[in-house]
């Protein structure tokens, strides 16, 4: 480049300066990884105790980023009415969220420095896209809505933190669908015939890639396949039953209802294979 335009370039530049005509091209925020999400979690977990009670008793000295170790026995759904009402999120001195769903906003907040609400959030529906720090709300076997705070996703199983699920209040960390004590066990499969809805911090942790789903297994030797709907499977049903329909393993043993079962309710199955038996 010869020194006049290299001299011309420079003028160019200094009067977009002087004129405020340069502007800073935005940088996308850099998603969290998870080493540091996991060292955010160690630190919450030494204010959230596991075991203990998420309590605000305003009057004495208590702040909401804390627990306590006894249970508050004045209401089992922790009443705002309650002299030691359950704990929440509040934003601009108004109380935005309660119970399971302002804890997990707590947690939010803390970790990516918003919660759902603010800028960098987005509400969504695909289970498939479960990710590390999202909230989740759905509908209980109860009946009733709950909210998680997602904290690990490995295919189908998922690790998470809760609050006022087990008792009034009280905060749990690392449930997993192995370990998780409700009677269905909370899977990514489970929450998807159930979801209301995923909160996701667009700077969080990246969602992984979904699962993909397997090849339709061959019927066993053992079996024959009734030919007279070869033309029509794969296809999607309901159960004739409301209630828990058995299920079957390839071999036709019946498994225990406690381990695994069809909700006549809400699963939608997929038939890929009839038997003539």
């Amino acid at each position: 480049m010869s020194k006049k335009i290299r001299f011309l370039c420079s003028v160019l530049v200094s009067m977009l300066l002087a004129c405020g005509l340069l502007i800073a091209m935005p940088q996308k925020a850099k998603a969290m990884d998870m080493s540091a999400f996991n060292a955010k979690l160690a630190d919450l977990k030494k204010i959230f105790i596991e075991g203990q009670y998420w309590h605000y008793p305003g009057n004495s000295g208590y702040t909401l980023l804390q627990t306590v170790n006894y249970k508050n026995y004045c209401s089992g759904a922790c009443s705002t009415t309650c002299a030691d009402k359950c704990g929440g999120y509040y934003r601009s001195g108004a109380r935005i969220a309660g119970q399971c769903h302002g804890y997990a906003y707590t947690l939010a907040e803390q970790i990516f420095g918003s919660a759902p609400g603010a800028a960098g959030w987005e509400q969504h529906y695909n289970i498939d896209n479960l990710a590390p720090g999202d909230i989740v709300r759905y509908t209980s076997t109860s009946g009733g809505e709950h909210t998680l705070f997602i904290t690990a996703v490995n295919g189908n199983d998922i690790t998470f933190t809760e609050c006022n699920h087990w008792g009034p209040c009280e905060v749990h960390w690392d449930i997993t669908t192995a370990n998780d004590r409700d009677e269905v066990k909370r899977s990514k499969s489970m929450l998807r015939s159930r979801l209301l809805y995923i909160y996701h911090n667009t700077n969080g942790i990246i969602p992984p890639d979904p699962v993909p789903t397997p090849e339709p297994t061959q019927a066993p030797s053992s079996r024959t396949v009734n030919t007279t709907y070869s033309a029509y499977v794969p296809f999607s049903t309901y159960a004739l039953s409301t209630g828990k329909v058995t299920v079957y393993n390839e071999n036709g043993t019946a498994y225990s209802q406690s381990v695994r079962y069809i909700d006549g309710n809400s699963d939608l199955c997929v038939i890929q294979e009839v038997y003539t038996d």
